[in-house]
C-alpha cells in the first residue's frame, strides 16, 4: 500500500511540473501565472508559449491574465505569440535571448487568424525586460498588428540586424513608454527602424497577416524612449497613397549615435513631434507627405479602388526639440529637420492615378527647436513644398562652417517666418524654386558666408522690419543677384485733421502701409496699401460710428514682387 501511495504522490508531482505555471491566485476571477527559473531555464519557449495559449483561452476584458517571468538569462528557440487580454510582466534583470535564425520574438496572434483594421487583438501589455535578438536572423524582434490598446514599458529591444526592433500595422491606442531600442548590424540595403509604424499594406512588408486593407496606424504613443546606436530611430520609411498616420506623438526621447534618420513622419497628420534630444543623426526630424528620393519603393497604390482622399492640411507641431547633425549615412538632404511635400510627373501621377502637379503640405508648425550643424554640407532646416506654415523661434547654428544654409524654402509659399536665430551658415535664409509670399520678419541673422537672405531669380519674399543682420560677409539681402541694405526709415510728423491721417514724405521708397488697431499697444492689423511716395494721407472709409481706433504707417519698397517694409511709425488715435 505505502509503495501505492507513493506512486500516486510522484505522479502527481509530475503533473504538476508539467503544468507551465507555478500558483493560482486564490481569487477564482484571476488566473495569473508565475513562471519558475528553472522551467525557463529547461525549455522557455514552452513555458512561456503554453502560458500565453492559456490566456488565450481563459482571459477575457474584465479577466485579464498576467505572466510574469523571474529574473535570469534565457534562451528563446521559436517565436512567441500574445493574445487579447494578456499582459506579459518581465523583471528589470529578466534576460530573454533569440537563439534562432528566422522569424520574431514576440507577435501578436498567428498567421491563421485574419483579422482587419484594429479588430484582431487588445489588451495587451509588456513590460520590464531585455529582449536580445542576438543579430540572429533579418527579423524584427517584436510584431503587432490588427491591434488595439497595447502597451510596451521599460522594455528593452537590442542587436537587431537587416530589420527593425519592433513593427507596427493597423494598430490603434499603442504606446512604447521608457523603452531601449539599441544595437544594429546592417549587412544589406536594409533602411532598419528601431520602431516601424507601418500600414497594413505588403505581405512582404509583414508577413503572416491578414487582411492587407490599407490601415494605418493611429493614436501611437513614443515616449520617454532611449534609441542608441541604430540604422533609423522612429518610422514609417514608406506610406500608401490616402492612408494617413493620425494622432502620433513621439515625445521626450533621446537618440544617440542614429545612423541615418531620428524620426520618420511619413503622412502624419493631427500629430506631435516634441522634446526629442537628437544627438548625432544624418537628419533629425524628415516629415514627408510624397517621398524626396526613391519614390517608386515608398509611395504605394492603394488596393481599394475607391477615390483617394488626399490631405494637406497636416496640423502638426513639430516643437522643442535640441537636434545635432551628424552626417553618417550617404544623404545628399543632411539636415536637423526637412519637410517635402512634393510635385508628381505626369508618367507618375497616371501610375499612381493621382493628377499631375503640386502636393503641398499645410498647416505645419515648426517652433523652438535647436539645431547644431556638426558636419559639412548639412543644412539647418530645409523646407520644400510647404504652404501656409509657421517657423519661428527656432536657433540654427553651424558649428563646422559647412557649406549648407540655415533655413531653406523651396517650392514653399505663404509661410510665416519669425523670429529665428540663425547663425554662420553660407546664407541664413535662402528661397528657390518659385517660393513665394513668404514673410519675414525679427529674425536675428547673422555671421553669413553669404547673405541673411537670399532669394534667386525665380523667388521673392515679403522681408517686414524687425530683422536683424549681423557681420554677414556678402551683406544682408541678396534678391535676383540685386544687393539690398535694410534702411529702418519710419514715417515722421503724423497727425490728424478730421478723420484723415497724415504725415511727412520718404523718399527713395514704393508706398506706405496702413495699419490700424482698437488698442494703443496690440493687435495692429494693415488694412491699406498707399503705391507711390508722393501720397501721404489716408481716410478710413470702412470705420465704425462711435468706435476708437490706432493708426500707424510704414513705408515699404518694391523690387519684381518683393516687398521689404520700414518700422511702424508713433500711433494716432482718432474717433468716429
Amino acid at each position: 500500500m505505502k509503495r501505492i501511495i507513493s506512486f500516486i504522490l510522484a505522479l502527481i508531482f509530475a503533473l504538476i511540473m508539467l503544468i507551465p505555471f507555478s500558483a493560482y491566485a486564490t481569487d477564482v476571477h484571476s488566473q495569473d501565472i508565475e513562471l519558475r527559473a528553472d522551467q525557463l531555464a529547461s525549455d522557455a519557449y514552452k513555458f512561456i508559449e503554453n502560458s500565453l495559449k492559456y490566456a488565450k483561452n481563459n482571459a477575457n476584458d474584465k479577466n485579464p491574465i498576467t505572466i510574469t517571468l523571474p529574473s535570469g538569462t534565457y534562451y528563446l528557440s521559436k517565436c512567441l505569440h500574445i493574445y487579447s487580454n494578456t499582459n506579459l510582466v518581465l523583471q528589470k534583470d529578466t534576460v530573454i535571448i533569440k537563439d534562432f535564425e528566422d522569424g520574431n520574438m514576440l507577435k501578436c496572434g498567428i498567421k491563421d487568424e485574419k483579422n482587419s483594421g484594429y479588430n484582431g487583438y487588445r489588451n495587451i501589455s509588456v513590460s520590464g525586460g531585455i529582449w536580445d535578438e542576438a543579430f540572429n536572423g533579418d527579423s524584427c524582434g517584436m510584431r503587432f498588428a490588427h491591434c488595439s490598446n497595447v502597451s510596451l514599458k521599460n522594455v528593452t529591444i537590442k542587436n537587431n540586424k537587416n530589420s527593425h526592433h519592433i513593427e507596427l500595422a493597423a494598430a490603434d491606442n499603442f504606446s512604447i513608454i521608457n523603452c531601449t531600442f539599441s544595437g544594429y548590424k546592417r549587412t544589406n540595403s536594409a533602411d532598419g527602424m528601431a520602431v516601424q509604424i507601418d500600414t497594413m499594406h505588403y505581405y512582404s512588408h509583414f508577413p503572416d497577416y491578414y487582411n492587407y486593407d490599407d490601415t494605418p496606424c493611429r493614436n501611437i504613443t513614443v515616449k520617454g524612449c532611449t534609441f542608441d546606436n541604430v540604422y533609423a530611430g522612429v518610422g514609417p520609411y514608406s506610406g500608401v497613397i490616402g492612408s494617413y498616420f493620425d494622432k502620433i506623438v513621439i515625445k521626450s526621447n533621446t537618440f544617440k549615435n542614429i545612423k541615418d534618420k531620428a524620426i520618420s513622419a511619413f503622412n502624419y497628420v493631427n500629430s506631435t513631434i516634441y522634446n526629442n534630444n537628437i544627438d548625432g543623426a544624418t537628419i533629425g526630424i524628415l516629415f514627408e507627405y510624397y517621398p524626396f528620393e526613391k519614390l517608386t519603393n515608398r509611395f504605394y497604390k492603394p488596393y481599394s479602388s475607391s477615390s483617394v482622399n488626399i490631405i494637406n492640411n497636416s496640423n502638426t507641431k513639430i516643437k522643442g526639440n535640441t537636434i545635432n547633425v551628424v552626417k553618417s549615412s550617404g544623404r545628399t538632404n543632411s539636415c536637423g529637420i526637412a519637410v517635402y511635400g512634393g510635385a508628381l510627373s505626369a508618367k507618375n501621377a497616371k501610375s499612381y492615378g493621382l493628377i499631375q502637379g503640386k502636393y503641398f503640405i499645410e498647416n505645419l508648425e515648426i517652433s523652438k527647436n535647436t539645431v547644431n550643424v556638426k558636419s559639412n554640407a548639412s543644412s539647418g532646416i530645409i523646407l520644400s513644398y510647404l504652404n501656409n506654415s509657421t517657423v519661428y523661434k527656432n536657433t540654427v547654428r553651424d558649428l563646422t562652417a559647412s557649406s549648407g544654409n540655415g533655413l531653406v524654402f523651396k517650392h514653399s509659399q505663404l509661410n510665416t517666418v519669425s523670429s529665428n536665430i540663425v547663425n554662420k551658415f553660407t546664407n541664413s535664409i535662402a528661397l528657390s524654386a518659385s517660393s513665394a509670399g513668404n514673410l519675414i520678419r525679427n529674425n536675428t541673422l547673422k555671421n553669413a558666408f553669404g547673405f541673411g537672405i537670399k532669394a534667386d531669380s525665380t523667388s521673392s519674399v515679403k522681408i517686414e522690419y524687425g530683422n536683424i543682420f549681423k557681420k554677414n560677409k556678402g551683406g544682408a539681402i541678396q534678391l535676383k543677384e540685386k544687393k539690398f541694405k535694410p534702411k529702418e526709415i519710419t514715417v515722421q510728423n503724423l497727425k490728424v485733421s478730421g478723420k484723415t491721417v497724415s504725415w511727412d514724405k520718404e523718399l527713395k521708397i514704393s508706398g506706405y502701409k496702413v495699419f490700424r488697431s482698437t488698442k494703443k499697444t496690440k493687435g495692429y492689423v494693415e488694412i491699406a496699401t498707399i503705391i507711390g511716395k508722393k501720397y501721404t494721407s489716408f481716410t478710413d472709409t470702412t470705420a465704425e460710428k462711435g468706435k476708437k481706433y490706432y493708426y500707424k504707417i510704414a513705408v515699404f519698397k518694391s523690387f519684381n514682387k518683393t516687398q521689404i517694409n520700414g518700422a511702424y511709425s508713433e500711433y494716432v488715435q482718432i474717433k468716429y
